[in-house]
């Protein structure tokens, strides 16, 4: 065994990345589409051999998967935070309380209060939440996790729901044979009903099925997942909220005054 090499963590592999949206175009405008099911395609985070496995399965445009999760922790399977990125990448990031920025003059991430919704960032929509969810595709040949980005609002609310009244039910997590899909939901904006896509967990077993597996198998010990790091590790541009970019009847006034502290430049927050 190497001293500081050896001993460390093993970490599940990250496979691929599967897409809620994808980018079109608007009177010469780029900007990013909702779908009605899961977009992968090869890419930087998606090797062509691990589409082509996907697809084996899935097909092209899966509305359903079946999963399972790698772990019994939340924060690790659905990790969430505020994000602000500008032409360098991430720029912050925090939970409401505290933020991790970078500096504009020394580059480097350093903390401070996350003002959240009185952030003049937050409200010119510069800065949103985003909320990552790992899984594993036990039907998909290979070992390791895949990632869906969302900064929905309706699916992260749904998505926590439904991941703490499972682990409620059944006291973890980890191994429990899920289906995750994309549904419509109709939601009202500006008081018209408008119908949007979110992601959904549900069984195709019922509820006496999964307690007698519960009480039949224990869960395997797995590896920890590849947490999302201070890197530009979501590709925002194609990650979507509630509704197309394009569209604006959603849309809130937004400053016309970026809240810099030091009044520097737009693109850097402090």
């Amino acid at each position: 065994m190497i001293k500081g090499l050896s001993e460390k963590e093993a970490k599940l592999v990250r496979l691929g990345k599967i897409r809620l949206g994808e980018k079109t175009s608007n009177g010469g405008k780029e900007y990013p589409r909702q779908l009605g099911y899961f977009l992968v395609k090869e890419e930087k985070n998606t090797p062509k051999s691990n589409l082509d496995a996907f697809r084996s399965v899935y097909g092209e445009k899966p509305c359903s998967l079946d999963i399972m999760f790698a772990s019994d922790d939340i924060e690790q399977v659905f990790p969430q935070f505020l994000k602000y990125y500008g032409q360098a990448g991430l720029l912050c990031k925090g939970d409401g309380e505290k933020a991790q920025c970078v500096h504009k003059e020394t580059g480097e991430m350093v903390e401070t209060e996350c003002r959240y919704k009185e952030c003049k960032a937050f409200k010119a929509k510069k800065c949103r939440p985003v909320a990552n969810l790992m899984f594993m595709l036990p039907k998909v040949p290979g070992v390791g996790v895949w990632q869906i980005d969302t900064s929905s609002i309706y699916s992260i609310l749904q998505i926590n729901s439904q991941l703490a009244t499972f682990k409620s039910i059944f006291g973890r997590l980890r191994g429990i044979p899920l289906m995750l899909e994309v549904v419509k939901k109709e939601v009202k904006v500006e008081d018209k009903t408008r119908e949007i896509y979110i992601l959904n967990l549900n069984t195709e077993k019922s509820l006496t099925e999964l307690m007698q597996k519960k009480s039949m198998n224990k869960s395997p010990s797995m590896p920890s997942l590849p947490l999302t790091n201070g890197k530009d590790d979501v590709d925002h541009d194609d990650d979507l909220g509630d509704f197309d970019e394009s569209d604006e009847t959603d849309e809130t006034e937004a400053d016309e005054e970026y809240p810099d502290p030091d009044e520097g430049t737009e693109e850097w927050p402090y």
